[in-house]
Parts: C-alpha cells; sequence; structure tokens
C-alpha cells in the first residue's frame, strides 16, 4: 500500500489503469497524453519526454535529475522495456523523437541504461512481467555509485564505469 499523493513514472501500458484502479498519479501516460488542449499536452509531452530520457540514460545524474524534479515515488518498468523491440513496437513511444530512435541505438550495442542496471538493487514489487522500483532506493544507489562504494548483494556499481563514480 503506497501513500494516496505517491507518484508512479512508467512508460508501460498499465500506467493508464494506475489512477482508476489504485487512486495514485501517474506522472504520464499514453492515454492522457491526447492533444485535446496544447497546453495541457505541450506538459504532459514534456513530461514523457524526460521520463523516456531518465528511463534509457547511461547517465546517472540524467537519473538522479529527473526523480527530483519530478518527485517520483515509484517507476513502473515493464520487464522487455530495455529490448529495442519494445520501443518499435510502442506507438507512443516511438513518437518521442529523437530520443526512441537513440534509445534503440543505445540499447542494440548492448549498453545497459541505469534504471534497468537499478531493477535488482530497487524492485519492491515483481509480478506479471512488471517491475516496480523504488525511486528513493535509486538516488540512494547512485549515491552509493557516486562515492563508489559496492552492493553487497550482486555487485552492480561496478556495471557502472569510472567517470560515473565507481573507482573500482
Amino acid at each position: 500500500e503506497q501513500p494516496v499523493d505517491s507518484l508512479t513514472a512508467s512508460l508501460s501500458e498499465l500506467a493508464n489503469n494506475i489512477p482508476s484502479l489504485s487512486k495514485r498519479s501517474t506522472l504520464t501516460s499514453s492515454e492522457i497524453a491526447n492533444p485535446y488542449h496544447v497546453g495541457y499536452y505541450n506538459q504532459i509531452r514534456q513530461r514523457t519526454v524526460d521520463l523516456m530520457g531518465a528511463q534509457y540514460s547511461l547517465d546517472p545524474a540524467a537519473v538522479k535529475t529527473f526523480i527530483e524534479t519530478y518527485g517520483v515515488d515509484l517507476w513502473l518498468v515493464d520487464v522487455n522495456a530495455f529490448k529495442p523491440d519494445y520501443i518499435e513496437r510502442s506507438s507512443w513511444i516511438r513518437q518521442i523523437e529523437p530520443l526512441a530512435t537513440e534509445s534503440i541505438q543505445t540499447l542494440r550495442s548492448g549498453q545497459k541504461p541505469v534504471v534497468e542496471r537499478m531493477m535488482r538493487e530497487c524492485d519492491v514489487f515483481r509480478k506479471q512481467g512488471r517491475i516496480v522500483l523504488d525511486a528513493q532506493c535509486i538516488l540512494l544507489e547512485l549515491e552509493l555509485i557516486e562515492k563508489g562504494s559496492h552492493i553487497a548483494a550482486g555487485g552492480s556499481r561496478n556495471d557502472f564505469p569510472p567517470e560515473a563514480g565507481n573507482k573500482n
């Protein structure tokens, strides 16, 4: 059970159901991203661009800034979200250019975005191909990466290059 004022960030189609089923807010979703009103749509589109940029970013600072800027509490990720065809099959996500193409290229190159590398350490719930990540855990992990610390279980901070703060 999450607080009533919790905010979930997600590119998953499941995000469309969060407000009605859980009475909790989502940052954006494909269902609310309809351009009926230009001012409203521009705000939702910017949130979507920022979310996509953070979700597929290789830069820990970009993920941290995103979470802090929007006050994200939870991050809902489909287990296939870090496969190129996930982006290619989503008509909503594909609209976010040039980020969609850049994200596909990043994934095809074998590089792992920061959020993908946080999935083991920060998951709070897994079910039916979906993973919910705790945004505060991500911030803590990024802080530890910045300080060059190690994760006791799994050592995935070693996945980060030295310029991301890993001193190993």
